[in-house]
């Protein structure tokens, strides 16, 4: 069923527009499907990553998404490392996001690292550390959602919205958090893939 056939069965406007965005929802997390599921190799696994994050950042008109990985430094602190990010713009190498960022220097991943509930919140309603951070990025609202593997945290996935002070809504919410656990299985995968590939090749020197 499309948009057109939506709105011909429902005349209640905000029914409508929910119904709409779920259809939404459906697609691009059918898309992200089909497009890992055809991974044949993980030479061009990075290229289709960067095709999955730019279906989602396009379909919900913003401007930047990262996927972060959970790690703990020599010192025992706990840390994020980015993986991936897509930009809008045509080179986001610039954009002021860190490459890894410890927990006391952005709380924010700690309060949600233990639940299934997105961060959904404005820039300025941060504590002061955490809105220099996104500030120097341009970021007006946030959504930031933990991806869990087997019940264990594995990281998190994030979209900004650079262009106005408006927060997300609960279908854009549900898309991040479907589509980061997609995502983060598929690199789990790949990862566990390619370090049994180098075993082996040992093995055999």
């Amino acid at each position: 069923m499309n948009n057109a056939e939506l709105q011909e069965q429902n005349t209640n406007p905000k029914q409508l527009t929910t119904l709409i965005e779920q259809h939404k929802l459906l697609q691009i997390i059918s898309s992200i499907s089909r497009k890992l599921l055809a991974i044949r190799s993980n030479d061009n696994f990075g290229r289709v990553v960067q095709d999955c994050l730019s279906l989602l950042g396009e379909s919900m008109s913003k401007n930047r998404i990262y996927i972060w990985k959970c790690r703990v430094d020599s010192d025992g602190r706990d840390y994020c490392l980015k993986l991936y990010r897509w930009s809008s713009e045509n080179n986001c190498a610039n954009d002021g996001a860190p490459n890894k960022l410890f927990y006391d220097e952005f709380p924010a991943f700690r309060a949600i690292a233990n639940g299934d509930k997105c961060l959904n919140r404005l820039s300025r309603d941060f504590a002061a550390s955490e809105r220099a951070i996104l500030e120097r990025q341009g970021t007006k609202a946030i959504l930031i959602a933990p991806i869990a593997i087997s019940g264990k945290l594995w990281g998190f996935i994030n979209v900004d919205n650079g262009e106005a002070e408006q927060l997300f809504s609960s279908v854009e919410e549900s898309m991040l958090m479907l589509s980061g656990s997609l995502l983060a299985n598929a690199i789990e995968n790949m990862e566990t893939d390619a370090a049994l590939r180098e075993a082996e090749e040992r093995t055999q020197l």
